[in-house]
């Protein structure tokens, strides 16, 4: 996997189905069904976020993946939330993925 595409998916995702993600978003407050549909769907990509970190030689792995997950899980639902912009969300990302190096 590359890290730097999965950091930029989210994002490139929210804006080409801002509407779409809107409504997930609020769907899975409102539905512990469409919470763990989800939650299913995403578990996969924290996997194989864990692998990349483990190929590159991490020693906390797993750590250095919820952390990646956790801050573009947010990344995404603040900008349908419109907690940030897509500008701020875009300096986000591009900052994590400075740091990756």
């Amino acid at each position: 996997m590359n890290l730097q595409k999965f950091i930029d998916l989210p994002l490139l995702l929210v804006s080409n189905q801002f509407d779409f993600w809107r409504m997930q978003y609020k769907i899975m407050s409102l539905n512990s069904v469409a919470q763990q549909y989800h939650n299913n769907f995403m578990k996969p990509s924290k996997n194989r976020l864990k692998e990349s970190f483990e190929i590159l030689g991490y020693k906390e792995a797993a750590v250095e993946a919820e952390i990646i997950f956790l801050l573009i899980d947010n990344i995404w639902k603040s900008l349908v939330y419109e907690k940030l912009t897509k500008q701020q969300c875009l300096e986000v990302t591009d900052l994590l993925k400075k740091n990756m190096h």
